[in-house]
């Protein structure tokens, strides 16, 4: 790949900026409890923001009237105030030459996206590994600071989890000081996969009804103590794959009200949920289609919103059968219903 932005130029102006901001910083009465430095990225358009904090700078964000009441879980999680990138107390963006390489580059990277999705996408990545190359060079740097044991730097990207990179930079140790959350979670991931396969499906399809029906049980006490919701079970269901589908289709029942939930009550929950996965996973065997073309037809039947949706779900099953102009809001009523029975 050739490029017309001089990327060691690039580098070289960022690290010589971080080195000042950091030298600069070091002298002054802040540097105390440094616990994290970041170079906050916008890769879409080759953004670059410097951003630290400090257990004072989080204790004076903490006396904002928003976060006065944050729980504890809401400030020192994993996904919590502490590593809130766009609150921390302190940034450092102001240098010309660091911004008139960022347009150049975010100019190359629309051309390159009129042209080629693959090729910008790669020029991004190209991108990203710029930042972390320059955190790993700084390291002589962070010296300077007065940093809590638990301290981290790191590279977050606004188009991006604010995680994903996060372990190019930190070495496993160092991450799981700052993070036990993360590690507790992952060990416990690591037990329920050595469960059998059908007590996997079971665990996280009753820890996710639990939580829509925001029932603690044991499942969902122990989750919620690792700062867990029900989006990171939707993602252990969805992992499972084909294995999850039957117990999908049977908590879509449930959530459309044609199936008693597990104390015998019939209820209606957001349908979207049980779709969603089943859209994700996109496969299921013949019996699994004709329970959901059995709910399709009921839904269909009784006017309910959601059959649009599951319209939707058929077509990501199997979109030979169910094309995808069928799950168009507005042509399903001109559908022979019977087709899908």
């Amino acid at each position: 790949m050739s490029f017309t932005v001089d990327f060691p130029s690039f580098k070289s102006t960022l690290l010589q900026h971080c080195r000042n901001t950091i030298e600069t910083f070091s002298r002054t009465p802040d540097n105390r409890d440094v616990y994290a430095f970041v170079l906050d990225a916008q890769s879409s358009i080759g953004a670059i923001g410097i951003r630290w904090n400090t257990l004072e700078g989080l204790a004076q964000t903490l006396t904002h009237k928003s976060y006065q009441n944050y729980p504890h879980d809401r400030i020192y999680a994993y996904n919590g105030l502490k590593y809130s990138v766009g609150d921390y107390h302190f940034e450092d963006d102001n240098n010309d030459e660091l911004w008139s390489f960022s347009n150049q580059f975010a100019e190359e990277l629309d051309e390159m996206w009129d042209s080629d999705d693959e090729e910008g996408e790669r020029y991004r990545s190209f991108f990203i590994d710029m930042l972390v190359e320059a955190i790993q060079e700084l390291a002589p740097e962070f010296e300077k600071l007065h940093r809590t044991d638990d301290f981290i730097a790191y590279v977050t990207d606004h188009d991006e989890d604010d995680m994903a990179f996060m372990k190019r930079t930190i070495p496993d140790t160092q991450f799981y000081k700052a993070f036990p959350d993360i590690q507790q979670y992952e060990e416990f991931i690591q037990r329920i996969r050595s469960l059998p396969i059908a007590e996997q499906v079971g665990f996280w399809s009753r820890a996710l009804v639990d939580f829509k029906l925001n029932n603690d049980s044991k499942e969902v006490l122990e989750l919620k103590s690792m700062h867990r919701n029900e989006f990171d079970v939707i993602e252990q269901i969805t992992a499972l794959g084909s294995h999850a589908v039957g117990s999908i289709m049977t908590m879509l029942e449930m959530f459309c009200g044609y199936r008693p939930f597990y104390d015998g009550v019939t209820r209606k929950l957001d349908v979207w949920t049980c779709q969603s996965i089943l859209i994700d996973i996109a496969q299921a065997n013949e019996d699994e289609i004709k329970r959901l073309r059995a709910i399709l037809s009921r839904q269909y039947e009784e006017g309910h919103q959601g059959a649009i949706n599951t319209a939707r779900t058929l077509h990501a099953l199997d979109p030979n059968r169910f094309p995808e102009e069928a799950t168009d809001e507005g042509r399903l009523h001109l559908l022979n219903i019977e087709e899908y029975k």
